[in-house]
């Protein structure tokens, strides 16, 4: 049976706590039963779960997906070495865009 949404975030949340960073993509929750095509459609959900639970996420500059990690400083040196072989990498956001035009205009 494949696991709901919440209960993939707390797998790949433990994961993220004990390995220290967990690439997040639709290959991954294959490994949780998911067909290729479901789980593009579920992954990201999981990722919007994660950071609402706290941890911090870049897009994986190496491939498809995200990286999780728990530690911000820790995606901040995947972003460094990326750059240093001239791939792009982000920091995601944890809070909507709405909510953060809001905060401009205010």
């Amino acid at each position: 049976m494949k696991p709901a949404v919440a209960e993939l975030a707390d797998i790949l949340e433990r994961e993220a706590k004990r390995y220290v960073v967990v690439r997040v993509d639709a290959v991954k929750l294959q490994e949780f039963g998911y067909s290729l095509e479901a789980a593009g459609e579920v992954y990201p959900e999981v990722v919007k779960e994660l950071k609402r639970r706290g941890l911090h996420v870049i897009r994986n500059p190496w491939g498809a997906g995200f990286i999780v990690a728990d530690d911000r400083e820790v995606l901040r040196q995947i972003e460094r070495s990326a750059k240093r072989v001239g791939l792009e990498a982000a920091l995601e956001r944890a809070e909507p865009k709405a909510r953060r035009g809001l905060r401009a205009k205010a």
